[in-house]
This record gives structure tokens, C-alpha cells and sequence, in this order.
């Protein structure tokens, strides 16, 4: 091949400035797609960032040649003004630091992974958002790179940018034909303003003088374009001139047809005929699960019962709150209520609940945080957004979780709220979810009073109001110090047929398990009851007393309704509300009394202790026997602790040699500890007598140093080298204590002297 051929093949001419713009604007385009993952405007300053020095350095580095400085310094360039633009808190005075690169390696790694995590729109922070312009960045470089090739080549990597957007998230309809019509444009201006560019002129100007005939040049250079784009104007036909219309409106034509084939692609991309949703990486992501704690609020309500004055949090709002939730809980293994759903970190907003489809309102209320250990946060059970508090959310409950301590945490929450009239409600009939319809190995008897409960009606919230009712007429909320506790089958059982009475706890855990054997989908959620009335300063000051739980069921396009069996969930509703618990209210006010209710005065059926049916035994008749045997241990503690101790120090005092010296050691130590000393790890017998100044006195550190100076001897020297009457001195150390701890209170004496603690523990 000649020089003049080599010269002016596409790889060597000169790549039309317009041609690189329209690449990196069909590449900017690309990553705005990523619209529905963040807010739009969250994304054009860093796409910004990333393009325009791609574009000042390819328009200041011009030329096939310097390639090799044109990639790195356009990466380069363009992550240091995203660092200045996104991450500039990373920098000191506007100079990138290792924090910085930090920051970018984090936003390469893991921030396309943590966007998956969050629901969405996801908040707009460096470490959530970072991939997508650094995504462009690498595309654009690339993109511009190939344009030396071919048009088509070099928009590649910016199809590949807007594949990779609609993996998160589809355009459709008209979002995706604006879209693709916008890229396609973009795409057209690259191919039409590259074939322009091989024109005779560009190319002989571009050319060598002394090589060969000039008028050659423009066939070849032709021909070399059109088996880059493939495209071909015909034998003779050239860009300009009169030659040219033919070629410029086939070229036309590609472009049209280029963006409504784009176009098309992109709207028909999530369309299926079978009826599924588009495809999104983020269904077949495991979002983040709720970090585990060791208690559970369902297990709390009997102890913040027993402390009832002591404030959890305060609440200043002007909506209709009747409850407030912390936690759903809908998975039941017999024994634990858990929560079934992940939880993800909150995005800008959460969307609506496909579930309602009555009209909504929106509220908000600011919350302070008291006293609550966390991880859960008072809400609603609609939340839309959250401000002030990175909390991670249930989607489908709503419930908010954060990864610390909650205490003195103040934040905004505005949520959604179904706007719903009794009649409506009292016609609706009950939603479809089987995880929370049906339930397993329920006891007889809890199914026995369910269905009584209901007599003949089917699933309904007419039934569902009528299980609630009948728990209300005949069991009794437990007050005073002795609560009952427990929330599994063997609790729910004694509750329903036995003692009649409990807190919240068995109160809606029993309702769930009985609406549950119904076939109604119920399912379990705690939280706290809105006092009725403000305090001075105009906030709702909630406490320890106000904890309740309650079951909650669904109902077709209206949602998750909550009621309330323990009837204690007065709230602050006022007239003419046409929220859930007024309109409920009104529904359940409407409803027909039973036919066939249990009478109040007459026991419930429950199984005996040996399994036959009929009556059950008398709890009180087995006091007598738990007495006696409280008594029984009483004693065996009284006699056999001290006389466990008596033997063990008469077994150390027959030891010989080195072994009664370190046996005298620790029965020092151990008549200590009965007193209160705590030893430690390695602590020697200086150490302890440091430790048990106060209890022994002088007399006493003065026996206990004379027993460190034997142990010392005693270690240091064989039993051959150990001088006679070392173990008889280390037993007179361990008197001189005992009788210092002799001047202690009678009191404390008794209780060392009935400790197990030193008889039960190794060492």
C-alpha cells in the first residue's frame, strides 16, 4: 500500500470536531437515562463534569498521533472536575486528597450496588450516584476514540451506557420514544457531520502536496468512508457539489430510519405479551436485611407497662394519628412473631402503595426521640419521605429501621393517608395476600372460638369487626404490677381459655391467629397509641403506657386496616374525618351484636392436662404443692451451700508441700469473692489484697500480702526445696482474713456465707 493510500485512510484523517461533540452528547444522553433511578437533576452536573472536559481535551489534541496523551488526560481531567463538583469535601482548599480517590474507587465499586439497595428515586449522594458519570466518563473516551473508525463504532459505548439504564430501570411509553428519538438525533448528527467531513477539499488540504496526483485522493478517501460506515454514494458521487444530493438523502433517510429503529426498540423494550413487567436488575437483587436485635418491641410491652410515666418520644402534628407503628410483624413459627420483609435504605421518596387505590392525603409530623433502643422509628404506615435521619424502610409496610441507637434522633415524616367513607369501607370486600390468609398446627380450641366467634360468615370485614368485638366483650386488658407475657400458641391458648385476661400482646396476637384460621389475611404490628391531648408547648408527649399492639387487616383497595380488640386506641380523630380510624369506627359502630355471643359468667372450653375433653383443674389447687416445694429448695440451699464450702476447705487443708500453699490461695480467694471482691484474670494475691482494702482493713492486707510472700516461695521451689511450715504460714494468712471478714455486718456474713457463686464457677 502507498503513502498516499495509508495517509488517507479513516484511521489517520482528522476526526470532525462535531462529529466528537455529537458522541459525547449521544453518551450524556445515554446516562441521563438513569432518570428514573435518581432525579433528573441529580445527574446533569456530574454528566457535565465528566463531558465537557472529554470534549475540550479532544478539541485541543487533535490528530490520529496523539492518542496515546488524548485517553489518559480525558480521564484524567474529567475525574478531577467531578471530584471538584461532587465529592469536593474530600479535597483540602480545592486540592484532591487520598480521601478523594477513595471516594471515586468506592463510587466505581460499590455505588451501583448500594443504588440497587436503596428504593427509588434513590437520594443524590456521591456514593449512590457516582457510577453513572464515571460510567460516561469511560464511554464517552472510548466513544470519542472510535469515531477515528467508524460513526457506528463510536457510538457503541454509549448504546451500551443506555442498555445498562434500562437494566435498572425501562423507560416506557412516551418517556422511552422521547429517549430514543433524543439519542437517535445525537447519533444522526455523528454520522451525517462524519461523512461530511471526507470531503475533497478537507482531504486535500489535509493531504501531502509532493505525493502523487491530488485529484485521486478524494476516490480513495471516498471509498475508505464508505467501507467504514458502509455507506456508498455511488460511482462518481461525492458529499458536494451537485453529485452530492443523492448520498445526503439516503444519509438522511439512515438517520431517520436509525432513530425510529431506536426508537421503537426502546418502547417496545418492556413491553411482553405475557403480561410481565419489564425487566430490572433490581428484582433479582437481595435488598439489604434488617440488622438483628436482641429484643423484640412485641416482647417489651409487659416491662415498659411496668415503668408507664417514662417518655419514648414526642410528636408535634396537625393530621389524624389515632397509633403510631414501629414494626410489622407477619411471620409466626408458633412461638416468635418476626418480620418477614427486607428492609432498604430510604431513597429521595417511597412510592405509593399499588394496594390503595381510594384517594390519599398527605401529612407530616416532626418527631423527637426520647427513649427508644432502636433500630425502629416511629411512622405511619404509608411513609413518602423521611428528613433528618438516614432510615432504612419495610416497602411494603412502611415501617422505618435505623442502624443505631435511635435515642435523640429528630426527624420529619410526611406519609399518605387513604381517605375512605364508612360505607365504603363497609362494602369493601377483603384483599388477597396468602402468606398473612392461613395458618398452621392451630390448637382446637383456638380455632373452636374463632369460628364461634363469627358464627356463619365467611372472610369479611364484617367478620374480621366481629372477632374484634367479640375479644372486646369478653376478655379483660391486665393492669397493675403482675402482667402476663408471651405471645406463642401455649400463651394465646391459656389467654383464650383460661385466664381471659392480658395485655395488648395476647390481645392481638390471639386475634391474628384466630382471624388467620378464617381465611381473613391479618397480621401483627406494634408501635405506640397517640395521646389524646397536648402538652403546653403544643406536642404529643407519648410514654412507656401509651405501647400497644394491634392487628391489622387487608382489605381490596383500601390496604392494610388496623383495629383494635383491647379498645384503647382513642387517638386524636376528630369530626368529620375520613381517615381509616373513623371511618372504621363507624363501620364497626354499624354492625349488627352478635347472635350467639359466649356468656361472660360461664368458662370457656380448654383442654385438660391429660388431653380429655371437659372441664379443666383448678389453677389454685396446685399452690399447695408449688409452696412445699419452694419450701423444700429453701432448705436444701440453707444446709447444703455452707456444707459444700465446709467440705471443700477441709479437702484443701489436707494438701502437702506447694499444693496447700496454692490451695490456701484459693480459698482466700474464694472467701472473697463470697464477700464481693471480683477476681480477675491473673490477677496475683497483691493485687487482690489491693482490691479488698475497704473490706478487710489493714489486718486483713497485712494476712493476705504474708500469703502472697508464701505463694511466692511456694512457686519458685520445688516440694523438695520448700522449707518446712511455708503451708502451715499460708493457712495462718488465711485465718488473719477470715477473721477480718468476721467484723463485717451479719448480714453481709449470711449472704457470703449462702453464695454459690464460688462452688459453681471453674478456677
Amino acid at each position: 500500500m502507498s503513502r498516499d493510500t495509508a495517509h488517507r485512510s479513516p484511521r489517520n484523517r482528522p476526526v470532525p470536531v462535531s462529529s466528537a461533540l455529537g458522541v459525547i452528547v449521544a453518551t450524556a444522553l445515554a446516562g441521563l437515562m438513569f432518570w428514573p433511578v435518581f432525579a433528573p437533576g441529580a445527574l446533569v452536573t456530574p454528566l457535565l463534569a465528566v463531558c465537557v472536559p472529554v470534549w475540550l481535551v479532544g478539541l485541543l489534541l487533535r490528530g490520529p498521533r496523539l492518542s496515546f496523551v488524548r485517553v489518559p488526560a480525558g480521564l484524567l481531567l474529567g475525574a478531577l472536575v467531578l471530584v471538584e463538583t461532587t465529592v469536593r469535601d474530600t479535597t483540602r482548599s480545592g486540592v484532591p486528597t487520598a480521601a478523594s480517590a477513595r471516594a471515586l474507587y468506592r463510587g466505581a465499586v460499590d455505588s451501583w450496588v448500594l443504588t440497587l439497595d436503596s428504593t427509588w428515586p434513590a437520594r443524590a449522594e456521591p456514593e449512590l450516584l457516582l457510577f453513572v458519570p464515571l460510567l460516561v466518563l469511560l464511554a464517552a473516551v472510548i466513544g470519542s476514540e472510535l469515531l477515528a473508525v467508524g460513526p457506528l463504532l463510536a457510538l457503541l459505548p454509549g448504546l451500551a451506557v443506555a442498555g445498562l439504564a434500562q437494566a435498572y430501570a425501562a423507560q416506557q411509553g412516551r418517556d422511552a420514544v422521547l429517549a430514543a428519538i433524543a439519542f437517535g438525533c445525537a447519533a444522526g448528527v455523528v454520522i451525517v457531520t462524519w461523512r461530511s467531513g471526507s470531503s475533497p477539499a478537507e482531504d486535500e488540504g489535509d493531504g501531502d502536496p509532493e505525493q502523487g496526483d491530488p485529484g485521486a485522493a478524494p476516490e480513495r478517501s471516498e471509498s475508505a468512508t464508505a467501507a467504514a460506515t458502509g455507506l456508498s454514494g455511488g460511482p462518481g458521487a461525492t458529499p458536494g457539489g451537485a453529485g452530492g444530493a443523492g448520498p445526503l438523502r439516503r444519509l438522511t433517510a439512515l438517520v431517520v430510519v436509525l432513530c425510529a429503529l431506536v426508537a421503537g426498540a426502546f418502547a417496545l423494550a418492556p413491553v411482553d405479551p405475557m403480561g410481565r413487567q419489564a425487566f430490572s436488575l433490581k428484582d433479582h437483587h437481595e435488598a439489604t436485611l434488617l440488622p438483628e436485635v436482641a429484643t423484640s418491641p412485641l416482647d417489651e410491652i409487659a416491662q415498659r407497662l411496668q415503668e408507664p410515666g417514662d417518655v419514648v418520644f414526642r410528636d408535634r402534628t396537625e393530621a389524624p394519628v389515632d397509633r403510631w407503628s414501629l414494626v410489622v410483624l407477619d411471620a409466626f413459627d408458633g412461638q416468635n412473631w418476626t418480620p418477614s420483609e427486607r428492609y432498604q435504605p430510604l431513597g429521595v421518596r417511597l412510592g405509593a402503595d399499588p394496594a390503595v387505590t381510594v384517594p390519599t392525603r398527605s401529612y407530616d409530623a416532626v418527631l423527637k426521640i426520647e427513649d427508644l433502643p432502636g433500630p425502629w422509628l416511629p411512622t405511619q404506615a404509608r411513609t413518602e419521605t423521611v428528613e433528618g435521619a438516614e432510615t432504612m424502610v419495610g416497602v411494603v409496610s412502611g415501617s422505618l429501621a435505623s442502624g443505631r441507637s435511635a435515642a435523640g434522633v429528630q426527624y420529619r415524616l410526611r406519609w399518605s393517608a387513604p381517605q375512605v367513607s364508612a360505607d365504603l369501607l363497609a362494602g369493601a370486600a377483603l384483599g388477597v395476600d396468602p402468606a398473612t390468609s392461613s395458618v398452621s398446627d392451630v390448637p382446637a380450641e383456638v380455632s373452636a372460638l374463632a369460628r364461634q366467634a363469627v358464627g356463619d360468615a365467611g372472610p369479611s370485614l364484617g367478620a374480621a369487626l366481629r372477632l374484634e368485638t367479640f375479644l372486646r366483650q369478653h376478655y379483660r386488658v391486665a393492669t397493675g404490677r403482675t402482667l402476663p407475657t408471651g405471645h406463642g400458641y401455649p400463651q394465646i391458648t391459656h389467654f383464650l381459655t383460661a385466664g381471659r385476661r392480658g395485655t395488648s400482646e395476647q390481645f392481638a396476637s390471639a386475634y391474628v391467629v384466630m382471624a388467620r384460621t378464617l381465611g381473613i389475611p391479618a397480621r401483627l404490628a406494634v408501635g405506640f397509641r397517640q395521646p389524646a391531648t397536648t402538652d403546653p408547648q403544643g406536642s404529643y408527649v407519648v410514654r412507656n403506657g401509651d405501647v400497644l399492639a394491634w392487628p391489622e387487616v387487608l382489605v381490596a383497595d383500601v390496604g392494610w386496616v388496623p383495629l383494635d380488640p383491647t379498645a384503647s386506641a382513642t387517638g386524636s380523630t376528630r369530626a368529620g374525618d375520613k381517615g381509616l380510624a373513623a371511618a372504621t369506627d363507624k363501620t364497626r359502630r354499624s354492625l349488627p351484636q352478635p347472635d350467639n355471643p359466649p356468656p361472660q359468667d360461664e368458662p370457656l372450653p380448654a383442654a385438660t392436662d391429660d388431653g380429655a375433653a371437659g372441664g379443666r383443674r383448678d389453677p389454685l389447687s396446685v399452690l399447695p404443692w408449688v409452696a412445699a416445694g419452694i419450701g423444700v429448695l429453701a432448705l436444701c440451699w440453707l444446709v447444703l451451700v455452707p456444707f459444700a464450702k465446709r467440705v471443700r476447705t477441709g479437702r484443701r487443708r489436707r494438701r502437702r508441700h506447694a499444693a496447700a500453699v496454692v490451695a490456701a490461695w484459693l480459698e482466700a480467694r474464694d472467701r472473697l469473692a463470697d464477700h464481693g471482691v471480683r477476681p480477675r484474670p491473673g490477677m496475683t494475691v497483691r493485687d487482690l489484697a489491693t482490691a479488698s482494702t475497704e473490706i478487710v482493713g489493714e489486718n486483713g492486707v497485712r494476712g493476705l500480702r504474708r500469703l502472697g510472700t508464701c505463694v511466692d516461695r511456694a512457686l519458685w521451689a520445688g516440694d523438695d526445696e520448700l522449707p518446712a511450715g511455708v503451708a502451715g504460714e499460708a493457712w495462718t494468712a488465711v485465718r488473719e482474713v477470715r477473721k477480718a471478714l468476721r467484723r463485717r455486718p451479719a448480714g453481709t456474713r449470711v449472704r457470703a456465707a449462702l453464695s454459690p457463686t464460688t462452688l459453681v464457677r471453674r478456677g
